[in-house]
Parts: C-alpha cells; structure tokens; sequence
C-alpha cells in the first residue's frame, strides 16, 4: 500500500466502463480491504507515448477469474496518464473500456 501510495497522484480519478469514477481516498481504502482476488491479471499490446513531463499509456488488460468451476477471461482496454511531478512519476488519469466480445 506504501508503494501505491506514492505512485497514485492524490488527485488521481479512474473512469470504469459504467461511467462510474473512484478517487485516490476510494482506491487505497480497496487496497486495505480487498475483495476475492483474480486468478490472473496480466497486459497485453501495452504502447507508450512520452510528451515531455507526461507519459501516457495504452493497452489491454485481461482479468482471468473463476465462476461455477470455470474460468472466465475478461479482456478490457486502458489507458493511463502519468505526470512526473517534484522528480517522481505519478498516476493521475485512468480509463478503462470493456472490449467488445467477438461475434
């Protein structure tokens, strides 16, 4: 939690797929209480692009968990602003999007 405390700017806000937004006070209060945790979380396509003081990240992750004895993947993109401030860099934006499931 110390570490994810000086990485997440206390500004920081993340954007979920239903509209619905959490700040750092929400975040590491999770952290302290987790809920059940996913079998696997792991990136994929990850790019980058560097503007100066500011770093913005794309990707996909995909969250693999467990329900009815099955293991389901559930594959999401990202994207993740950092800005470097007082010589360190911090999280301050982050959007995630479910993908659309192939037909």
């Amino acid at each position: 939690a110390k570490a994810m405390n000086a990485i997440v700017a206390d500004d920081f806000v993340i954007t979920f797929p239903d509209g619905s937004r959490q700040t750092k006070p929400v975040i590491m209060d999770s952290v302290k209480t987790p809920r059940s945790s996913p079998l696997k979380l792991y990136t994929e396509d990850v790019r980058s692009r560097i503007y100066g003081d500011t770093v913005v990240l794309m990707g996909r992750v995909i969250t693999e968990y467990q329900r009815d004895g099955k293991v389901l993947k559930e594959p999401s993109s990202y994207t993740d602003t950092y800005v470097k401030r007082k010589g360190r860099w911090q999280v301050i934006a982050s959007h995630l999007s479910n993908d659309l499931k192939p037909k």
